[in-house]
Formats: C-alpha cells, structure tokens, sequence
C-alpha cells in the first residue's frame, strides 16, 4: 500500500499524486511540512487527510514559526500500545485514519492562543474541527506538582473528524465514534 491522501469528498488518492496536483515536492506534504519531520512518517505507509494538511498549512503562516508535530497517523498497534503503557489515549483514535495532529507548545498561554487561532483559521476554511487541549493540560499539572513533568511539554490535539463522520459528511456510514460527528473543543 502506498502513502495516501484522503480527499474533501472522502475519495484517496496516491501521495505522489496529491504533490503533483499542489506542486508539492517529493518528500512533503506541504509547503512547510516534510515527511521526514518528527512523526509526520513516522509510521509507513500512512494516509493523512488533505483538510487537516492544509488547516496546518494555514496555521504555521499564521504564527509565523515552525509547528512540532508530536503525534500525527499511527497504527492501530500504535494506540493500543498506548493504552497499554497508561497514556489517556482513546480506545479509538482519529489518529489512526490520519485525521490528527497533535503539537508541542510551550505554555498554557501558547496553547490558548494556538487554538483560538486554529478555530478562527478553521472558520475562514468552513471547516468544523475538534480540539483538545484543556484535559491534556489538567493531566499535565498532575504531572508537574509529582516532579515527573514541565510546563513545556505542553501540546494541542486538532482533527477534523466532523468533516468526514458529520451528518451527510463522506464517511457518515462507517462505524465511529459518536464524537467525532461534531465540532468541539476539550
């Protein structure tokens, strides 16, 4: 199976024909996001929606600097391995379809302003997405105050699951989460 791109419309289409389509080079998936980064590729081969690719687009201009991906597809044995290990990793992750990135932040600050940017970016591309951002940092205090982490491993969850599982969406009828229908912020 070759690397995959998910369409709007829910159709895939071949990496190197989504490059070629948007004048993207070999070896990215964007203009400023490179297969080889951090997680991007990590697991081969991969699919990755084109609305989530070009939300992250929008949002690194917007701010101006690179975006650490820290999370993006992974497998199923992926996930169930974090389950495993004791991570708040949901039993089915939109990760796992390549509808996720999850990035670093540096700050509970930082991370109010990114996600107030991705939803107004998401809004200019009428786009309904879901992120999260304050369980994980409640989750991270607890850590903290134990020693066993810092205030920079901060990170946000973005996806944009109703696009595709939504009312009248392309993969309405597939079996999912309940939750991944509608837009949201937690």
């Amino acid at each position: 199976m070759d690397n995959k791109i998910i369409l709007r419309n829910g159709d895939l289409i071949s990496l190197s024909e989504w490059q070629q389509i948007h004048g993207v080079p070999e070896g990215k998936l964007s203009e400023h996001f490179s297969i080889s980064e951090y997680k991007i590729g990590e697991f081969q081969p991969f699919q990755y929606s084109e609305l989530l690719i070009n939300l992250y687009e929008l949002f690194r201009l917007k701010i101006g600097k690179p975006v650490i991906v820290n999370s993006a597809f992974r497998t199923r044995e992926k996930q169930l391995e974090l389950i495993r290990k004791g991570f708040r990793a949901a039993t089915w992750s939109p990760h796992e379809l390549g509808f996720a990135f999850d990035h670093n932040t540096t700050s509970w600050k930082e991370t109010c302003a990114h996600a107030a940017i991705m939803l107004q970016i998401a809004k200019e591309m009428e786009l309904k997405i879901r992120i999260g951002y304050k369980q994980y940092w409640n989750d991270l205090q607890v850590l903290i105050k134990a020693g066993k982490a810092t205030e920079k491993q901060c990170f946000m969850h973005t996806d944009v699951c109703p696009m595709y599982f939504g009312k009248g969406m392309p993969w309405h009828e597939k079996d999912h989460p309940k939750q991944w229908e509608t837009a949201m912020t937690w």
